[in-house]
């Protein structure tokens, strides 16, 4: 009889947590409005998958189990949404849209479009200093594809004519534009008034150039991921040496082990002809890969002349200076149990920084010196939201009419 590993037994163990008493834990719950302090009826409960387990009655109660090491999102129109964990008050105060507090009204302003020509198809965009290079096209499989170069009221700066159906803009750590198609990269060149193309690259070479994440005085700041080893490694190269110098590593032994014992009983099922159990138990591991994978792909940020690492494993924030010295660790003080799905966004114009939540589709301002949230979060006013930036305050994000799949456009929501 085939034995089990002590891993895949605890993997059983938590999977099946949902047919077992003791792995849930129930949780009689109210929804308080923040502001009037009164219960907030039909809050839908939704657990991982999106389904609606339970709402809120008229007093703002709800009933809910939630799985051992899981958690649960309350959503209700006019709030931002909220995620409950088996630990915890058990009441959860909901945030309105539209937040007093100290006699500031903060309220979530019209939302407006930024690229004026609405048949566009934009594809990616990003901050030219104060202006913005949009990637788009208009026609059928691509065609008719333009750069654009907008200034903060949507205003063309500039426009060309692009030869290819552009996939993604890129910047490299040396401040070069490029424009990304299926096998060739254009390097931009931009100016007042004017986006000129340069002769193409093979595509090739785009995964080399996205190793290299900063430059300061001549040095460069390279981050190698090695998915296979569940590791991440900041290295910096200094001028006229031949070979980086590593200053941080990332780290995730237990999921490299886990990984390997998962395919070892995915070979045991395949000899045994368990064709269906192998393909779900490797669709499984394939999920627990890819959140491994988010803590490992944090970039380098710059901060004035320091640079500064996310690491989600260690819940630390690490300042380096531009010799690769550390300078501070402060401890990440928000809740470590998101960061399978935030990331970081950096407004380069202010140099402040923001959990973006994808699922909850909002945003929370973070200082990186204390690693707590100083700023009550704002919910984007479009649905499923794409390629979230903030610049000036300001925030960007692309959005599709389900109604008209032909189009995607540039949208601006004001001000924080």
């Amino acid at each position: 009889m085939k034995k089990l590993s002590l891993y895949s037994i605890l993997l059983f163990c938590a999977l099946s947590a949902g047919f077992r008493g003791n792995a849930q834990k129930a949780l009689r719950l109210q929804f308080i409005d923040k502001i009037t302090r009164s219960p907030v009826e039909d809050v839908s409960i939704l657990n991982l998958y999106g389904t609606e387990t339970t709402i809120s009655d008229k007093d703002g109660f709800a009933t809910v189990d939630i799985p051992a090491n899981r958690f649960l999102i309350a959503v209700r129109k006019g709030y931002t949404p909220d995620t409950i964990r088996p630990i915890g008050s058990a009441i959860v105060y909901l945030t309105p849209l539209t937040v007093e507090m100290d006699d500031v009204l903060i309220t979530n302003k019209k939302v407006h479009r930024v690229l004026h020509s609405a048949a566009e198809y934009v594809v990616d965009y990003d901050f030219v200093d104060d202006n913005i290079l949009v990637a788009s096209y208009s026609g059928n499989n691509g065609k008719n594809a333009k750069l654009f170069l907008l200034n903060d009221f949507g205003d063309t700066l500039a426009l060309t004519k692009f030869p290819d159906k552009p996939i993604a803009l890129f910047k490299s750590c040396l401040g070069t534009y490029y424009c990304v198609c299926t096998d060739k990269l254009y390097p931009l060149t931009i100016g007042t008034g004017k986006i000129i193309l340069q002769a193409p690259y093979d595509v090739n070479i785009l995964p080399l150039l996205k190793q290299c994440e900063q430059s300061i005085d001549e040095r460069l700041y390279y981050h190698f991921v090695d998915k296979s080893a569940f590791s991440s490694l900041y290295s910096l190269w200094n001028p006229g040496d031949s070979i980086s110098l590593p200053f941080y590593k990332i780290e995730q032994h237990w999921d490299a082990m886990g990984n390997a014992e998962e395919m070892q009983e995915i070979l045991a099922m395949l000899s045994f002809g368990n064709f269906r159990e192998a393909a779900k138990l490797n669709g499984m591991r394939g999920l627990r890969n890819e959140i491994s994978y988010r803590n490992l792909g944090l970039p380098i940020y710059r901060s004035a002349d320091s640079l500064i690492i996310f690491d989600f494993n260690k819940k630390r924030i690490n300042y380096f200076a531009p010799d690769g010295s550390g300078i501070a660790r402060p401890r990440i003080a928000f809740d470590p149990g998101k960061t399978f799905r935030i990331s970081i966004v950096q407004d380069l114009a202010t140099n402040k920084f923001y959990l973006y939540d994808p699922v909850a589709q909002s945003l929370e301002e973070i200082s990186t010196r204390s690693g707590e949230i100083i700023a009550p979060g704002i919910a984007l006013k479009k649905p499923l939201a794409e390629k979230v930036k903030v610049h000036k305050g300001n925030i960007y994000y692309l959005w599709q009419d389900r109604q008209n799949s032909s189009t995607r456009q540039l949208f601006v929501q004001a001000p924080f």
